[in-house]
């Protein structure tokens, strides 16, 4: 993923769990506009097992295999809070977020290690 000086995100590449928020499992080689987000300034980006945005309003948005067990979500879904989001960390495992109390919240494929 690349995010413009605008915020704009768009995204290439494997999009065989939706990684590329296009709706669809079509991978692609050219860089595409990620869709649902065209109204939102982003100003964070991260991918990994999945994708997600911070945008400047706060809002988290994901998309992807985002939690294991269920269905990958193909276009960026807003998980609501009434906090606002500062920062997002995706890895291959496990994802995080840091909320405007510095409240940190995490998920992942397994709890195995703790």
């Amino acid at each position: 993923m690349v995010l413009t000086e605008e915020g704009k995100i768009y995204a290439c590449g494997n999009n065989s769990e939706g990684n590329l928020g296009l709706g669809h499992t079509y991978s692609s080689d050219n860089f595409l506009q990620v869709h649902g987000l065209t109204s939102h300034k982003v100003k964070t980006i991260a991918a990994g097992r999945h994708s997600a945005v911070i945008t400047q309003e706060g809002r988290l948005y994901v998309w992807g295999p985002v939690f294991k067990g269920d269905k990958a979500l193909l276009l960026p879904q807003e998980l609501r809070s009434n906090k606002l989001m500062l920062n997002i960390s995706v890895g291959e495992k496990t994802s995080a977020v840091i909320d405007e109390d510095s409240h940190v919240y995490t998920w992942g494929t397994s709890n195995n290690q703790g």
